[in-house]
């Protein structure tokens, strides 16, 4: 055989052979490539639902501590609502307890204005009394002096001497 004819015949072969590796290549590339994409959207993909778990955790962890916390004031409120309710309680007794002193004062106050009247009544009958008795002293004496023949004065003086 002719060595041109071997030469181009080399070339051809060479040629075919590199369009055949070329080709292999770019469809082990293209593979390549596909298959990186297909592990690239099965790791978005992953990601993806990874990031919804996360999320629906902390929504839940979140719950769960909106709970505790709600649970810890309602008990705090029930807490604070009970000591009211004792110092209403003990106000209310102490209310009736002064009530109670209130009543008994003005029964003392009522009793107190009733002695205070009966007294001055007494006081002013004692005046009144009194009074009577001076007049019928005064009328005592008179009829002595005069039964003793002295004047009121030397009368007075003789009885205050003895």
């Amino acid at each position: 055989m002719n060595p041109y004819i071997l030469g181009a015949l080399g070339l051809v072969l060479g040629f075919v052979l590199a369009v055949v590796i070329y080709l292999v290549k770019r469809n082990s590339s293209f593979k390549v490539v596909s298959q990186a994409n297909e592990i690239a959207e099965n790791i978005r993909r992953d990601a993806k639902t990874e990031a919804e778990t996360i999320k629906k955790e902390a929504l839940l962890e979140a719950r769960e501590e909106w709970f505790k916390q709600k649970r810890i004031l309602d008990e705090e409120v029930k807490e604070r609502q009970r000591e009211l309710r004792a110092q209403e309680k003990k106000y209310n007794e102490r209310l009736g307890s002064l009530d109670k002193r209130l009543d008994s004062l003005d029964k003392k106050e009522t009793s107190l204005t009733e002695q205070e009247r009966k007294l001055k009544t007494k006081e002013d009958e004692l005046q009144e009394k009194k009074r009577e008795y001076d007049v019928i002293l005064n009328e005592q004496k008179s009829k002595l002096a005069e039964v003793a023949g002295l004047s009121r004065e030397e009368l007075w003086s003789a009885c205050v001497q003895n």
